[in-house]
């Protein structure tokens, strides 16, 4: 009996080794495919313009400069967000500028999306479009150990002096509560210089 038993052991385990290994799914991977599903990235047909609609979510800098790759000849990218990450943003922010990309706003673009928008070589907003700022927050129930949201504001606001926009527009951006949103009209953001024209297409 006990011959049988070490036999049959060894005959279920070799049995068991030429199973194929379950591929599962880890944690990272969900978390990407979570990501990118709160967002929507589309190329024009002719290669020239990106339009990113949805959240400013993890991740979508990387993406976005896998894209800049596949599509060398992209001019311009036309935004569509309610905000999010602003690490994302700022990742966005450099994309654009250091490929010289022109930003568009046909519809809105409100927190964070502002920091990617003025990373733009040329910023156009659509006649009715919506640039949206407040202060910053930290969407968490929990204490975030080193966080500081005015030190945050202050770096972004030093990205968009470096863009060439006016001190009052600065000292005014990030004095909404986070729970409310500032829209400048259409002629104060181009007497800021944050946006260079008012038109319907990038």
């Amino acid at each position: 009996l006990i011959a049988f038993w070490i036999t049959a052991t060894f005959a279920f385990e070799a049995w068991q080794s030429t199973l194929p290994v379950p591929v599962e799914d880890d944690f990272a991977t969900r978390m990407r495919l979570q990501h990118e599903a709160s967002y929507r990235v589309d190329v024009s047909p002719d290669g020239r313009s990106i339009s990113i609609d949805g959240a400013i979510a993890r991740g979508i800098t990387r993406r976005f400069s896998l894209l800049l790759q596949q599509h060398p000849n992209l001019q311009s990218v036309v935004l569509t967000s309610d905000g999010g990450n602003i690490y994302e943003a700022r990742g966005l922010s450099k994309l654009f500028r250091s490929n010289g990309l022109d930003t568009h706003v046909k519809d809105y673009c409100d927190s964070a999306c502002t920091t990617a928008f003025i990373g733009g070589h040329q910023r156009s907003l659509a006649p009715g479009a919506r640039l949206g700022f407040h202060q910053y927050r930290i969407d968490a129930d929990y204490s975030v150990f080193g966080a500081d949201t005015e030190a945050e504001q202050r770096r972004d606001s030093a990205l968009y002096a470096e863009q060439g926009v006016k001190g009052w527009f600065l000292d005014r951006m990030f004095s909404s509560p986070a729970d409310q949103i500032w829209a400048p009209s259409a002629q104060e953001l181009l007497s800021a210089g944050v946006v260079n024209k008012i038109r319907n297409e990038p």
